[in-house]
């Protein structure tokens, strides 16, 4: 990123954070989902502060999906997409290409 679009990011994030963390703080997703009719995949990272494992596992257990898989990654937090970008894209493509 450059200096501008990392600032660009920074500003939008705060905005986001300050309207969207009390509405989702409030949704109890295992009341509200209980089924896909789609594919069903988790990439979850293993020291994720901000969406706990345990919780995300919890809820990959409680959904019913034609097809599931749950990928932890190791070391990774919340932005493991970010941080261990080549183990999040090949976790994301091992998925893809079973589908």
């Amino acid at each position: 990123m450059t200096p501008k679009e990392l600032t660009d990011w920074q500003t939008g994030r705060t905005a986001s954070m300050a309207g969207l963390v009390p509405q989702v703080a409030r949704v109890d997703l295992l009341a509200t989902v209980s089924r896909l009719e789609v594919p069903f995949v988790v990439i979850q990272g293993r020291d994720d502060a901000i969406t706990p494992t345990d919780l995300a596992v919890a809820f990959f257990e409680h959904v019913e999906a034609p097809d599931k898989e749950l990928v932890v990654v190791e070391g990774a937090g919340h932005f493991s997409h970010l941080t261990h970008a080549k183990e999040f894209l090949a976790a994301l493509s091992r998925a893809l290409a079973l589908r």
